[in-house]
C-alpha cells in the first residue's frame, strides 16, 4: 500500500480508499445486524477476491467496477455524502443539479475504488469496537488495516439506521475524514466556478476513465 499522505488531494486520498475497500463489500445483511457485525461481516468477500486474483490475470477495470456497483455501491448512502460535500452549495442548488452532481460523484468514488483494487497486497483487516456518537443516533465503527512490513491504519466508519439497515456515510482513515477530504477540494473548485462547472468536471473525469477501461 502507498504511504499515506496528509494531503486534501484525490491522489493522496486514493490510499484511504484502497484501505476502505478492504473492509466494506458483504452479501446482504440482515436488518437486524449490529453495524459492527455488518462491518466484520463485509471483509470477506473482497479479500477472498482480491486474494484469488493474486498471481493470476488480473480483474478488468470493467469487471471491477462492476463488482463494486453490486457489493459496495449499496452499503453507501451517495446522496447524503453529496449533501455534507456541497454544503451550503447543495443548500442552495436546484433538484436536478443536487441529482446530477450524485450521480457523478457516485461514478467518481466508484472508478477511483476500481484503480486502487488492484494495489491488494495481502492486506487484513480486524474489526475493533462500536460507539455511540455524542448526541446522535449515529455509530463509529474502527478497524485496523494491517499491511505486511508496514504500520496499521486506523480506519473508522460512521453509520446510521435508514429504515432498518445500517448505511455508511462516512470513513475516517488515519484521522482523514472522506468528506471533508472532498470538501474542502471542492470548495476551491466551487470558489473559482460553480456548480454546474464542478459537475461537468466531475462528469468528464468519468467518461475518460471508461474509455480507458474498455
Amino acid at each position: 500500500m502507498v504511504k499515506l499522505e496528509r494531503r486534501h488531494t484525490l491522489g493522496a486520498f486514493a490510499v484511504i480508499l484502497a484501505a476502505w475497500l478492504l473492509s466494506t463489500t458483504a452479501g446482504v445483511l440482515a436488518a437486524t445486524d449490529s453495524p459492527q457485525a455488518l462491518i466484520r461481516s463485509v471483509t470477506g468477500n473482497v479479500l477472498d477476491t482480491l486474494r484469488a486474483q493474486r498471481g493470476n490475470n488480473a480483474m478488468s477495470q470493467a469487471k471491477l467496477v462492476e463488482l463494486i456497483e453490486q457489493q459496495v455501491v449499496p452499503y453507501f448512502d451517495f446522496k447524503l455524502m453529496s449533501a455534507q460535500v456541497l454544503g451550503r452549495y447543495w443548500r442552495g442548488a436546484e433538484e436536478t443539479q443536487r441529482e446530477q452532481f450524485t450521480a457523478a460523484f457516485k461514478q467518481l468514488l466508484t472508478n477511483t475504488y476500481a484503480s486502487v483494487f488492484g494495489r491488494y497486497e495481502g492486506q487484513t483487516v480486524t474489526v475493533l469496537d462500536t460507539q455511540k456518537l455524542p448526541d446522535s443516533e449515529r455509530v463509529l465503527v474502527t478497524t485496523t488495516v494491517k499491511s505486511p512490513g508496514k504500520p496499521d491504519i486506523q480506519v473508522d466508519y460512521r453509520l446510521y439506521q435508514d429504515n432498518g439497515k445500517w448505511k455508511i456515510y462516512d470513513v475516517v482513515a488515519d484521522g482523514i475524514s472522506l468528506l471533508i477530504n472532498y470538501r474542502s477540494e471542492y470548495a476551491s473548485e466551487l470558489a473559482h466556478g460553480n456548480l454546474e462547472g464542478l459537475i461537468g468536471k466531475l462528469e468528464a473525469k468519468n467518461a475518460a476513465f471508461q474509455k480507458k477501461s474498455h
